[in-house]
């Protein structure tokens, strides 16, 4: 009986360290576009990589410490949609967010709100 309840805990244990591994991996941030800034934006053949202010190059992304995020090459249409999302929230004062892996600091997801 005793092992049933330990092989349970340890089970339970394992289920909620590997559950929060990946959600720290995955991070959600919210704000105004008005704090990011382009590295470089190469159309359909190259990767769309951005900065964060106040110092691009230096400051970190919120729940990590990725000091700019990318979308890859292989992801074009994701690149467009991104530069697209940008301008219609920076031109219409909206704010967006997006998810973004703190290991690889690549994107997840991204949207807006409004």
């Amino acid at each position: 009986m005793n092992s049933k309840k330990l092989i349970s805990a340890f089970a339970v244990t394992i289920s909620a360290l590997w559950a929060n591994t990946v959600q720290a991996q995955t991070f959600y941030i919210e704000e105004d576009p008005i704090y990011l800034r382009f590295e470089q934006y190469t159309g359909s053949t190259g990767i769309l990589s951005f900065w964060r202010l106040p110092t691009p190059g230096v400051s970190t992304f919120p729940g990590g410490s990725c000091t700019n995020l990318k979308i890859p090459a292989d992801r074009p249409e994701q690149s467009s949609r991104f530069m697209a999302l940008y301008l219609f929230s920076k031109t219409n004062n909206k704010k967006i967010f997006y998810l973004y892996n703190t290991t690889s600091c690549v994107m997840v997801s991204f949207g807006t709100n409004g």
